[in-house]
């Protein structure tokens, strides 16, 4: 995985309504302190998707979706700014941390609301006869998820659309070297924070000199 020469800049998406009980979010910022000390000059810009969600999809907006750029309005055109707004810093982002927990099997709605946003036709991907080619530059991903059951390992009880579903809506906007940190079954533990906090710092041995290099 290759960071700019530039001091790197780390976009943290936050997608939990915990807060400080939050398993995911701790997984963050144990994930973002390590990261920091790869690179001490690293640039945090932090997005609390939570605390401050995005709005749904406006009919204007959705009808700009489907109109070519030349025949916007400027109602549509208007309706495009938060989607321009996220897309660029998205853009000017080196690495990329999302901190979510599974929701009924797949993303929370704060998060599928961010999709829907930069994930824009002739902004982040163009179609093409074989579907979406990504537009913007692929940058290392890291996607902290927490499960209250079993979802992730390979006897799993109950189905995993969350992993499969965000690794294709990331692809189809050129974000392919993407890495999801998967804790499961945080409701069997006494204690929750701690164990994902174990969890989170022996994935980081084992597999962060490797993605910051």
């Amino acid at each position: 995985m290759t960071v700019a020469a530039r001091t790197p800049v780390l976009l943290a998406l936050e997608c939990s309504a915990r807060g400080e009980a939050s398993v995911s979010r701790q997984m963050g910022r144990l994930l973002t302190a390590a990261l920091a000390e790869c690179d001490l000059q690293i640039e945090l810009r932090a997005r609390d998707l939570a605390a401050l969600p995005l709005p749904a999809v406006s009919a204007d907006f959705a009808q700009a979706l489907v109109t070519p750029p030349e025949r916007l309005g400027a109602r549509e055109r208007a309706s495009c700014a938060l989607s321009d707004e996220l897309i660029a810093e998205l853009e000017q982002t080196d690495l990329l941390l999302i901190t979510s927990p599974m929701h009924n099997y797949t993303v929370p709605v704060v998060l599928k609301a961010w999709i829907d946003h930069v994930v824009r036709r002739g902004a982040s991907f163009r179609t093409t006869p074989q579907g979406k080619v990504g537009l913007l530059r692929d940058r290392p991903t890291l996607v902290a998820v927490s499960a209250g059951g079993s979802i992730f390992e390979d006897q799993a009880q109950q189905p995993d659309f969350f992993r499969p579903y965000l690794a294709a809506v990331l692809r189809a906007i050129g974000i392919t070297d993407v890495r999801f940190v998967a804790f499961e079954r945080a409701t069997a533990h006494a204690d929750p924070l701690t164990a994902a906090a174990r969890f989170t710092r022996e994935w980081i041995a084992a597999n962060l000199p490797e993605v910051s290099a």
